[in-house]
C-alpha cells in the first residue's frame, strides 16, 4: 500500500506493526496459523492474509523408540507487506 500511515497485525500476531523493516515470526508446534497484516491510508485501507502450516517431519529412529522432531516455520514480514501492496494496488485499480 503506497503512503501508509500505519499497520496493524492480526490472528497468529497482534498489536501495531512498522511501517519499514522486516520482521520474522515463527511457531514451533504444529498446526496452521493466519497471519494478518492491515495497513492503512488516506485511500483507506488494505489487508493480506499468509497462512504457515507447520508439519511433524515424522519418522522415528531405527528401532530406538525415539520420535522424530516437530516441525518449526516462519513467515517473512516483508512478504506480507509485499503481499499488502499488490493487494491494494488492485484495489486502487478497481476503484478507477
Amino acid at each position: 500500500m503506497t503512503n501508509a500511515s500505519g499497520c496493524t497485525a492480526s490472528g497468529a500476531w497482534s498489536g501495531a506493526q512498522a511501517l519499514t523493516g522486516s520482521m520474522t515470526v515463527s511457531q514451533s508446534a504444529t498446526g496452521t496459523y493466519d497471519y494478518t497484516l492491515t495497513c492503512v491510508n488516506t485511500s483507506g485501507k488494505a489487508a493480506n492474509t499468509q497462512v504457515l502450516t507447520v508439519t511433524s517431519s515424522g519418522g522415528g529412529s531405527g528401532g530406538s523408540g525415539g520420535g522424530g522432531g516437530g516441525g518449526g516455520g516462519a513467515l517473512d514480514l516483508l512478504a506480507l507487506l509485499t503481499l499488502g501492496a499488490l493487494g491494494g494496488a488492485r484495489l486502487a485499480r478497481r476503484r478507477c
